[in-house]
């Protein structure tokens, strides 16, 4: 009897890492993905499901350094981890030496630096794995030094050519290395700037927006006054374009943004906030303006508030939060 392929992929979803993560705390990620590793290794049935899963979200690209001869500095010692791909390796023998980087201790002080390039005779293995990957969240604290995202850049595509999601701090946007963790499946990104050495996210968006034109959401979480240029000019270019989520407080906007966002038709929800000393242009918002909009939160003066409310249909909204 063979089981159907749907069945085995929802109970290696119910090893799935990422939920642990979120919603227990006896039964830590990392002893799911051993399980769920071990899983994989019983025999091809259940190989194939438990790589979609295991690879579906990633919250480092420590990943690619099982396709990358790097090398371990720990203090005063030092491991070079290699992997021979010059020739055919079987699946499961890759399985099995990441089920064994899964056991070697990660102290807080040990960093992992690229010592080569990804070069095309292990391009394709790695490409087996990182096309399973749909979220990329790289937000935590990497033992993996900067220097891997311009070591990574040199990578010939998209690293990660199925992604739906980027969830991204300033690190990655900062080397330069951003349009290699791009695909034109992506629908979701979530960039972060803070400090002042913060990158202006601008350019940045733009570079997204190029790549993948139907970009339904999109969420910037900002330091207080950072800069933010061109922002109207790329919005109007995401047709698709469904939630627009701004944490933060820019310079400054556009002449335009108002009238930009009110003719995205698709827009349903919205979150800004607005410095107490920016007045905003609401010149140019057709009557059928913020037509689908159906959650707003806005964090503005009482003025500005009611300003931009009266903009709003009242017939689409559904739920609204104000913070002044």
């Amino acid at each position: 009897m063979q089981l159907n392929v749907d069945i085995i992929y929802l109970i290696c979803e119910e090893l799935d890492p990422a939920q642990f993560e979120r919603y227990s705390t006896f039964y830590d990620a990392r002893t799911a993905r051993k399980t769920l590793l071990s899983l994989g290794l019983t025999n091809k049935t259940f190989l194939e499901p438990a790589l979609d899963v295991l690879w579906k979200k990633i919250y480092s690209v420590d990943v690619l350094l099982y396709f990358l001869q790097t090398r371990k500095d720990l203090g005063t010692r030092s491991r070079v981890i290699t992997h021979d791909f010059s020739r055919k390796c079987p699946s499961m023998q890759v399985l099995d030496s990441m089920r064994s980087f899964l056991r070697i201790p990660r102290g807080g002080n040990q960093k992992v630096i690229m010592k080569c390039q990804i070069d095309p005779s292990r391009w394709n293995r790695m490409l087996y794995y990182t096309s399973r990957v749909r979220v990329i969240s790289l937000y935590r604290l990497d033992c993996v030094g900067g220097s891997i995202y311009p070591s990574s850049g040199e990578a010939p595509q998209c690293i990660f050519p199925n992604l739906r999601k980027l969830c991204a701090s300033q690190l990655l946007i900062s080397s330069g290395s951003l349009p290699f963790f791009l695909s034109d499946s992506l629908l979701s990104v979530e960039f972060s700037s803070y400090g002042k050495d913060a990158p202006d996210l601008g350019p940045t968006l733009s570079s997204v927006a190029q790549m993948a034109p139907t970009l339904e959401e999109i969420t910037l979480l900002y330091g207080e006054h950072r800069p933010f240029s061109s922002f109207s000019s790329t919005l109007r270019t995401l047709e698709e374009l469904r939630v627009l989520r701004i944490h933060g407080i820019p310079t400054h906007y556009d002449q335009d943004f108002i009238a930009t966002i009110s003719n995205l038709r698709k827009l349903t929800d919205l979150s800004l906030k607005v410095p107490s000393t920016t007045r905003l242009n609401y010149n140019g918002i057709p009557n059928s303006g913020f037509a689908s909009l159906k959650h707003f939160s806005i964090g503005a003066s009482i003025d500005e508030t009611h300003a931009f409310l009266s903009k709003v249909p009242s017939t689409v909204l559904q739920s609204l939060e104000v913070t002044t």
